[in-house]
């Protein structure tokens, strides 16, 4: 199971999202990552799937989204430097699952190492977006499926885990493989998404806000990955109101 994010839930317009906004990581030692699958492309808007945020006007944020030009972008601004942004070379399909992975390296350098990986478990690209200064801000907002100026994913989420560290490529790829939390060490929140819940279950006791999402029966199917995906598995959306 899943949540639905697509800006027509009882949030309205596009309101629809999952946040925190205490105990948040620190754009620059944190790893934000999950399961994630369009609905639709939705062009001339943002798509946004992790943010981090200061929720202010003009506000610093450190994401992982589509443009509004439709291509899926690492981007960040800190109020200090210039909006600083990586364009993937590749994109996942509308209608796909896919894992995606946000891990904030701070700076100076290189302030974010952000990957996807297919259906399969295959890597298919990442990017490391450069700052010539340190990249830091104080986040007062966490953001799953939406960001600060209310640009929705249009798409499903699940299987979402926060650490206060930096993940490795190969420790991502065991947390894509497991229903449940690999590495426990420096865990800042999680949740499923079964039921449509934003339940912590890291035991954090850190659960997130849902505003205006539904809940759905499409899933990534991981219990047996990387072995066998079925791909054929599609319930369609089971909306629960």
């Amino acid at each position: 199971m899943s949540i639905l994010v697509d800006g027509t839930g009882g949030g309205g317009g596009g309101s629809d999202r999952l946040s925190r906004t205490a105990n948040l990581p620190d754009p620059a030692n944190m790893t934000m990552a999950g399961w994630f699958k369009r609905v639709a492309a939705g062009a001339g808007t943002y798509r946004t799937l992790l943010e981090l945020n200061n929720a202010g006007s003009g506000s610093a944020y450190f994401a992982m989204q589509w443009s509004d030009s439709n291509a899926l972008i690492v981007t960040g601004n800190d109020q200090v430097d210039v909006a600083q942004a990586a364009n993937f070379a590749s994109e996942p399909a509308v209608g796909v699952w896919f894992y995606a992975a946000l891990v904030g390296t701070g700076g100076p350098g290189v302030f974010a190492t952000a990957r996807w990986w297919n259906a399969a478990g295959v890597l298919q690209d990442t990017q490391q977006p450069s700052d010539p200064d340190a990249f830091n801000f104080t986040a007062t907002r966490m953001e799953v499926g939406a960001n600060n100026s209310d640009e929705f994913l249009n798409g499903l989420v699940a299987y979402v885990r926060v650490w206060d560290a930096q993940l490795t490529r190969a420790e991502l790829e065991a947390e894509m493989r497991s229903l449940t939390i690999v590495r426990t060490a420096n865990i800042n929140t999680a949740f499923t998404g079964i039921g449509g819940s934003g339940t912590d279950v890291s035991g954090n006791g850190r659960n997130w806000t849902l505003v205006g999402t539904d809940a759905s029966l499409d899933e990534p199917v991981i219990e047996d990955f990387p072995h066998s995906i079925d791909t054929s598995r599609r319930y369609g959306h089971l909306l629960v109101r």
